[in-house]
């Protein structure tokens, strides 16, 4: 296996370490004081505390995660042009902090029995947690790490959404139907393409030049991560599509032709 650059980027993997410990360590203690705080009274009476808990928790990773990456992006552009040997301090930390909060949430998972109810969230961190490690454990891929990061500031909007849904906000009301749009676009441009980007490069002719810098086993192990999680996420997009966008548009849709034909029936009695 031939492996890239031996420069050091200025990241240091003993640190890298001591900030994956620090997340899991942080990510309780909100954990804690969330539980403490208990759900708000806005809340929906049948809610599971361990469902408030679990989304605060993720919006807060969402809302660190996408600034995080934004900024990233604008101080990194660079890093499309070369996203395997790409590395640098700011955006390493980035996946070892993320790396630290989706083990996390693997772990609270596994420990409130909720694995099988959330397979989807469950498959997402069974490949994502041993990847996003093995790419800042060996300094690899870290430009794809981010490339895949940009997610999270769409998962900003997509637990705000489902925040503002368990406390009774009205899917009629702007702040709501406001939320739903910005994720929906979110979703496309945090998601969609820059998944596609991944896939464009491991498939097409980046492919034969990844294959000359990573080892195969890796080039093929990356290649059916993607795609899997490229399949789930266009699924998702879909079910986010009907709920927010197909499903509203057809029932004002049938409250016009309803008052239209309310109306018609009123003339023909007239």
């Amino acid at each position: 296996m031939q492996y890239i650059m031996e420069e050091s980027f200025g990241v240091d993997n003993r640190l890298g370490y001591c900030v994956f410990i620090v997340t899991l360590v942080s990510l309780h203690c909100i954990n804690i004081l969330v539980e403490r705080r208990g759900k708000p009274k806005s809340a929906r009476a049948n809610l599971d505390s361990w469902r408030w808990r679990n989304l605060v928790i993720s919006w807060i990773h969402g809302l660190v995660c996408g600034c995080w990456s934004i900024l990233s992006i604008y101080n990194h552009p660079e890093f499309v042009y070369d996203p395997v040997t790409f590395n640098s301090p700011m955006v390493f930390y980035m996946v070892v902090f993320s790396t630290g909060y989706f083990l996390y949430d693997t772990i609270d998972m596994v420990l409130n029995k909720k694995l099988i109810a959330y397979w989807e969230v469950t498959l997402h961190h069974i490949f994502v947690v041993p990847g996003f490690w093995y790419n800042w454990h060996t300094n690899i891929c870290i430009g794809y790490s981010l490339t895949a990061l940009t997610a999270e500031i769409n998962s900003f909007f997509l637990h705000s959404r489902k925040l503002l849904q368990i406390q009774n906000v009205g899917f009629d009301t702007i702040l709501y139907r406001t939320c739903s749009y910005v994720n929906l676009v979110s979703f496309f441009l945090c998601r969609i393409i820059p998944i596609g980007f991944i896939v464009f490069h491991l498939f097409g002719s980046h492919g034969i030049i990844h294959r000359q810098q990573l080892s195969v086993v890796y080039v093929n192990c990356f290649r059916v991560i993607m795609v899997i999680v490229a399949v789930v996420n266009v699924v998702l997009f879909w079910r986010l599509l009907k709920t927010d966008l197909i499903r509203p548009f057809l029932k004002s849709k049938r409250k016009e032709q309803f008052k239209i034909n309310g109306n018609n029936n009123q003339t023909k009695e007239e």
